[in-house]
C-alpha cells in the first residue's frame, strides 16, 4: 500500500516538476526558496535514469549560474553512473555489500584524484563528506583496490 501511494505521488510530482523545468528552466533558491529547490532536485533524483540524464545539462548550467548547489548535481551524476554499472566520479553513492553486510562507497573513477575533482566543483574532500553524512571513514588504499577489482570484473 505504501509503495503504491509513493509511486502515484511520484508520477504526479514528476509531471509537475518537469512542466516547471520546461516552462521556466532551473529555478534557484532566490526564486522558489530552499524547499522548492530541494524538491526539484529530489524529484529528478528519484526519477528513472532517463529523466536524470535529460535534465543533467540543465543542472550543470544551474550550478554554473549559482542556482543549484553542486552537491545535488554530484548526486545525480554519480547515480547515473552507478545505474549504468560504471564508476562514479565524486563518491556520492553508497552501496550495501551483502558479502560484508555493510555499506561502502560504490567504486570511484581515479580515487587518487577524487578530492581534486570535488574541489573543482566546490565540494569538501571526500573523507569529510563521508564522515559528516554517513559516519563512514574513507580509506584511499581500500578504494583504489576496490576500483581496480571493479574494473577487472567489468572486463570479464
Amino acid at each position: 500500500m505504501q509503495q503504491e501511494i509513493y509511486r502515484r505521488n511520484h508520477v504526479v510530482n514528476k509531471e509537475k516538476v518537469t512542466n516547471i523545468l520546461k516552462e521556466y528552466g532551473w529555478l534557484g533558491e532566490d526564486a522558489i526558496g530552499f524547499e522548492g529547490s530541494l524538491t526539484l532536485c529530489n524529484v529528478i533524483q528519484h526519477s528513472d535514469n532517463e529523466v536524470r540524464i535529460k535534465y543533467l545539462p540543465m543542472m550543470r548550467e544551474a550550478v554554473k549560474q549559482g542556482k543549484l548547489q553542486a552537491r545535488y548535481l554530484v548526486r545525480a551524476e554519480d547515480r547515473i553512473a552507478t545505474e549504468h554499472g560504471e564508476l562514479q566520479i565524486y563518491g556520492g553513492q553508497m552501496k550495501y555489500y551483502q558479502e560484508t553486510k555493510s555499506f561502502n562507497v560504490w567504486p570511484v573513477y581515479d580515487p587518487i584524484n577524487i578530492d581534486k575533482r570535488r574541489a573543482e566543483i566546490g565540494l569538501e574532500p571526500i573523507a569529510e563528506h563521508l564522515k559528516n553524512r554517513f559516519n563512514f571513514t574513507w580509506n584511499l588504499e581500500e578504494q583504489i583496490a576496490r576500483t581496480a577489482e571493479f574494473e577487472t570484473n567489468k572486463k570479464e
